[in-house]
């Protein structure tokens, strides 16, 4: 019986493991969400269709208490 016993213990903490994972996410969809950038202005060179072309890189920090989902992200013309 004890061998059932430790079992019926392993499936019950299993269980229970799995169900507190399945949590729901909570996310910020505001448009009023504040986010700041690593930089301010990115630039690109002209780009050839005969090289490679130029590879640039910025980071988007969260400054809220939870998760942000964003709908869509878009680079603004520049007026160069």
């Amino acid at each position: 019986m004890k061998r059932y016993a430790n079992f019926n213990n392993s499936v019950l903490l299993i269980a229970l493991l799995v169900l507190h994972a399945c949590t729901k996410n909570n996310f910020i969809t505001s448009a009023d969400a504040l986010l700041r950038a690593n930089i301010d202005t990115l630039s690109f060179d002209t780009v050839f269709t005969s090289t490679g072309s130029v590879t640039k890189s910025f980071k988007i920090f969260n400054l809220n208490d939870q998760k942000l989902r964003l709908s869509s992200v878009t680079l603004g013309g520049g007026t160069n």
